[in-house]
């Protein structure tokens, strides 16, 4: 059986074509043990088994930080920083390395991307929205004067790492889906998705969707002050929907009025 450095299991076996015995006895186990005990195969190299939120997280992270095989697939514009194809990035926007902007992406006016985000393939940041250290997963819009912080947001879900908490984002002004277009859907692949993302985010890959139109951002520095002094919900929320979310995950922004 082959092991990491940790000596864990990877579910890989290795066997000699003479060991047909054993093989056979692996199959008809269903890969989970041998016929007999033998020396453990130690493998090195990266390894993440993709089993949780975070690991998906640190996966990106590593990519970026060139400690796994995995790289950017974009031009590195600035040292740390890459952009995919097609990806529009608003000329106040600001992005600090390390970050990834992926594929026809776009971030919006007074946005501000740091400390190792992800924003993967057709992701959509708002104006005045804040992602640090966080991935957003493909086709996933993230509205407008928000702080999204050690998080993976998609598929309308929001993970938080530190809290170790999950919820599901029901208004669209906060996460929403980017609407899906016959190229974007033949450029994104989706599909593929399924064979990587963790279960926490899987389960939003199933809720149904609706197509929103994409948001406008301000041109002029005046427009774009005018939609962050907006009121998202004038309204306060009560019973059920002041449950959905738990009184924690409300943040105060660390950035006063940059």
């Amino acid at each position: 059986m082959a092991v990491d450095s940790e000596n864990e299991p990877l579910d890989l076996f290795v066997l000699s074509v003479s060991a047909r015995r054993d093989a056979a006895a692996l199959f008809k186990n269903r890969m989970e043990r041998m016929r007999r005990e033998c020396a453990p195969f130690y493998v090195k190299g990266y390894f993440n088994r993709l089993e949780t939120t975070a690991d998906l997280r640190r996966l990106a992270v590593d990519g970026l930080l060139a400690k796994n095989a995995i790289r950017p697939e974009g031009t590195e514009i600035k040292p740390g920083i890459w952009v995919g194809t097609g990806a529009r990035i608003h000329r106040k926007a600001r992005v600090i390395a390390p970050a990834f902007i992926g594929a026809h992406a776009k971030v919006r006016a007074s946005a501000l991307i740091t400390r190792g985000t992800v924003i993967e393939h057709h992701g959509d940041v708002d104006c005045g929205t804040v992602v640090e250290n966080s991935s957003v997963l493909p086709f996933t819009r993230v509205g407008a004067g928000l702080d999204v912080m050690h998080s993976v947001v998609g598929f309308r879900r929001l993970a938080h790492l530190r809290q170790n908490v999950e919820v599901e984002i029901a208004d669209e002004k906060f996460v929403g889906m980017v609407p899906l277009t016959p190229l974007s859907r033949l450029a994104g692949s989706t599909a593929a998705l399924f064979a990587f993302i963790p279960m926490q985010i899987y389960r939003g890959l199933t809720a149904s969707s609706q197509r929103t139109s994409a948001a406008q951002c301000p041109e002029s520095l005046e427009e774009a002050q005018a939609v962050l002094e907006a009121p998202v919900m004038e309204v306060p929320a009560t019973g059920a929907e002041a449950s959905e979310f738990p009184s924690h995950l409300a943040v105060a922004r660390r950035y006063g009025d940059k």
